[in-house]
């Protein structure tokens, strides 16, 4: 359906410098967090139904819905010490996206833009061994990172869809050092993102896959860059009824260089994670497929230096032309 899911954050750059100061008596640190186990990159969440696909000219608005219990452990690059890192993530996010109502040589044109309001739990556990365990928990909510697509261009020949899309990722949301909660990554981020699928309604079946590469700038607070980061997400969905259909998504993402900057420490992160899931789409319109729910379970397994576990997304979804027309027929 085109709309970008909102980023997760991960735990605080701060959590590492927070922890050691803690437990060694506020001794001074510079530990830092690989940057929070996590990037602008939202694991699974491009393998979805339609993906490659335009929408109607028009507005379309989607309110999208998220539970993640996460999970990591990563070894301090300050300390050497191994950390246990907990995150608990819900929320909500507004996206609205613009399909244009011409064409160039038969390529559509849209933009949109995804606001997300998050509560994230976070808890960090430092092992010293012999020493014992110090263990810390937060918790913030707030405006999220906003995500804007400044352009995608779709093209299609017969039943093969493609798309290029860029997606950036803007620091609005709250961004602290000294925290392990944080609703906002404080830099910004810049993900280059092609599609392609083969979508055949009459047989009602969809394969489709995305493949992207995003890049971090440097965190003005912590002097944390995270490495580039090479992503894919591969989907295949079955209609088995007017407006009704299943799917299956996995997914792969790997950092192609370590992090960097002074806060990365001597022994830098580089992250990697594999997962799948199921998902499932319902409209009662099947020609125009709005308004729409989609219910969509992803599972994170075979991860390096990056927060996995479980993630629960509920959306839904309607065209403002549908309103329209909605409203005019009732009056």
């Amino acid at each position: 359906m085109g709309q970008v899911a909102p980023p997760i954050p991960g735990l605080g750059a701060g959590a590492w410098r927070l922890l050691a100061a803690a437990a060694l008596a506020f001794a001074a640190s510079k530990a830092e967090a690989g940057e929070g186990a996590s990037s602008n990159y939202q694991p699974g969440t491009y393998g979805d139904f339609g993906l490659a696909s335009p929408n109607d000219p028009g507005l379309e608005a989607t309110i999208l819905t998220f539970h993640a219990d996460l999970s990591a452990r990563i070894v301090d690059p300050a300390t050497g010490a191994p950390v246990d890192l907990a995150a608990k993530v819900e929320g909500a996010a507004l996206n609205i996206a613009w399909t244009a109502p011409w064409r160039w040589h038969g390529l559509t044109f849209a933009a949109g833009a995804t606001a997300p309001l998050l509560r994230v739990d976070a808890a960090a556990t430092l092992d010293f061994g012999l020493f014992g365990q110090f263990r810390t928990t937060d918790r913030e909510t707030g405006l999220g990172d906003i995500a804007v697509t400044p352009l995608t261009v779709y093209g299609q020949a017969g039943d093969f869809y493609w798309s290029l899309a860029e997606h950036v990722t803007l620091p609005t949301g709250r961004f602290r050092a000294d925290r392990i909660a944080s609703p906002g990554r404080g830099h910004w981020s810049f993900d280059t993102v092609g599609a392609a699928s083969w979508l055949d309604l009459d047989a009602g079946f969809e394969i489709a896959g995305v493949a992207g590469v995003l890049l971090n700038a440097s965190n003005p607070e912590t002097d944390y860059r995270s490495g580039p980061e090479a992503h894919l997400d591969v989907s295949a969905n079955v209609l088995i009824g007017d407006g009704f259909a299943l799917g299956a998504t996995v997914y792969a993402m790997r950092q192609l260089a370590d992090d960097s900057g002074a806060g990365a420490g001597a022994d830098p992160l580089r992250g990697r994670l594999f997962g799948a899931g199921l998902q499932a789409f319902w409209s009662p319109d099947a020609e125009r497929f709005t308004p729409y729910v989609t219910l969509k379970w992803l599972h994170d397994f075979d991860a390096r230096d990056r927060l996995s576990g479980d993630t629960i997304f509920v959306n839904g979804g309607v065209k403002t032309s549908q309103l329209a027309a909605q409203k005019s027929t009732t009056a």
